[in-house]
């Protein structure tokens, strides 16, 4: 009996040499029956040249290049649209660029999702990349009063604390696997979000149908935290984009308006005045901008970067 399908999605944005990185690591995994596409998000540089020779030679890699950067979400919703007018995947594995993977890895997690039909996301265990040891997300949270997505065992070295595996309320973006069918039922990402804060609102989406997310522990990956903005040197954007998306998540979840009121105040003080003054004070003039520009564009979904 063959194992179940995955197709694995990867996005690029002028990050070609973490892009390469993260297929060498992939295409060592202990598990046959995947494709990767590689989605081009509109690299401005040579990444798309670059891509196209290494993934020639490759027959598990197709690329898909799109004419401009839609954002994590758009690109990933574009990606399953491509796939699933040639195939149907049992599941869909969404990685960031950014990180490298344990040979193991998808075998464990596709292991868990199949154990229950209500099992719609399984998410690995993320250690930071120069910290080999180090967690990063063990699962999570997700904090109803800011709407942020919190991560057990940030910043901790890994014991026994972290190795059980659990449902949780909060997926992380960064590597989720996906049944397709769940997909098919109720959509992907909202691209209201462009990148951030997206993976908070499906995770809402999953829990909401009645679904659950799993957290594999003994799925584990390596993560180069945020290096693609560092690449792109636009490290104002993720500010941006956070305090923008956490204000839309703030409208869309929290609905009674006295909840409303008390978390979105408990937002402000948590998020937006302690960034503000904290910019201020060490003279990043430019970062206070774009998160006041954020707060004011999550009351009128205006986004920026697209305009």
């Amino acid at each position: 009996m063959n194992d179940p399908f995955v197709f694995i999605v990867i996005l690029n944005w002028n990050g070609y040499l973490i892009t390469l990185e993260c297929l060498k690591s992939l295409l060592g995994i202990n598990y046959n029956n995947y494709e990767i596409l590689l989605v081009d998000n509109g690299s401005t540089d040579e990444s798309l040249n670059i891509l196209r020779n290494y993934c020639d030679k490759k027959s598990k890699v197709s690329i898909l290049a799109l004419d401009k950067n839609y954002g994590f979400t758009g690109g990933n919703n574009q990606a399953v649209e491509y796939i699933l007018k040639i195939k149907t995947p049992d599941f869909f594995l969404f990685l960031n660029n950014d990180t490298e993977v344990d040979p193991d890895f998808l075998s464990k997690m596709v292991d868990l999702a199949m154990n229950n039909n209500k099992i719609a996301v399984v998410v690995p265990k993320i250690y930071y990349f120069n910290s080999p040891n180090t967690i990063w997300y063990a699962g999570g949270y997700i904090n109803k009063l800011s709407c942020v997505g919190e991560h057990f065992g940030l910043g901790k070295k890994d014991s026994k604390r972290y190795s059980k595996v659990k449902p949780i309320t909060f997926m992380n973006g960064c590597a989720m696997l996906v049944k397709s069918h769940f997909i098919i039922n109720y959509g992907l990402f909202d691209e209201i979000y462009f990148a951030n804060c997206e993976d908070v609102d499906f995770s809402f989406k999953v829990l909401q149908n009645g679904y659950i997310i799993m957290y594999e522990a003994n799925a584990k990956i390596w993560h180069k935290v945020s290096l693609s903005f560092k690449i792109n040197k636009n490290k104002w954007l993720g500010f941006y984009l956070v305090t923008r998306n956490l204000v839309i998540l703030q409208k869309k979840y929290n609905i009674k308006k006295w909840y409303f009121v008390f978390s979105f105040s408990y937002f402000l003080i948590r998020w937006l005045l302690y960034l503000e003054f904290k910019f201020l004070f060490q003279g990043n003039f430019t970062f206070c901008k774009y998160i006041l520009l954020g707060f004011i564009d999550g009351f009128t979904k205006k986004n920026r970067l697209q305009n």
